[in-house]
């Protein structure tokens, strides 16, 4: 393995909750290429994207004088379907700096639509298919609005079943003064680039915090 990156990390970020949700995925990717690219030295010369817009980035259309750290996604026995979160972390590799061929087919955003028209002699056939594309809904699931929009939701059908679900989750805002999920995941991103360097742990015998993997949408 020549670098890597787990979820359970984003907690020295200032992130304590939701680390399985789509927003901690793509940070996750970000760590990990900045973790990569700065373990060979490339991480001034490829800074990827550093303000998130869910937009299509390629950075080998950005070379420098050494090539693009080139990677490929293996998604082993992960199902490809459209949203999936394994798509979430390799755009924070891609937006974090790396070359990782791919298309925005499987990316939150992306929908296809066929309709029926009448063929020959009365038969109905499908057209082909027609695609569309959003980047703000990329842009929202990596900034975790998805999760702010059903915070505001539930908090005002259930104030209980809102203390129930999101209690971690208002801890986490509180301790990283942070005022929306938005605002949350963009110090994230902010604190990944400025020190991705994984630091390991002075004290063995020091018991690990506890952290919420529960992702609450």
């Amino acid at each position: 393995i020549f670098a890597q990156a787990l979820s359970s990390e984003l907690p020295k970020y200032g992130v304590t909750a939701g680390l399985t949700n789509y927003a901690a995925s793509y940070a996750t990717g970000l760590l990990c290429a900045r973790r990569l690219l700065n373990k060979v030295k490339m991480d001034d010369m490829y800074k990827g994207v550093e303000k998130v817009d869910g937009v299509d980035y390629d950075v080998s259309q950005h070379c420098e004088d050494r090539r693009p750290f080139k990677c490929f996604l293996d998604i082993g026995l992960q199902r490809a379907s459209t949203g999936a979160k394994i798509f979430g972390a390799m755009k924070g590799g891609v937006d974090g700096g790396l070359y990782i061929p791919h298309e925005h087919r499987r990316f939150p955003g992306y929908s296809e639509t066929r309709e029926e028209v009448q063929g020959k002699r009365g038969k109905v056939e499908l057209e082909k298919a027609q695609s569309h594309w959003e980047p703000k809904v990329l842009r929202d699931h990596i900034l975790g609005n998805h999760v702010q929009n059903y915070m505001d939701e539930l908090k005002k059908e259930s104030k209980d079943a809102y203390d129930k679900q999101f209690k971690k989750w208002d801890v986490c805002m509180k301790k990283s003064k942070a005022k929306s999920c938005e605002d949350l995941y963009t110090k994230l991103h902010a604190d990944i680039r400025k020190s991705p360097v994984h630091k390991k742990s002075d004290n063995k015998n020091k018991k690990p915090s506890q952290v919420s993997f529960k992702n609450g949408a």
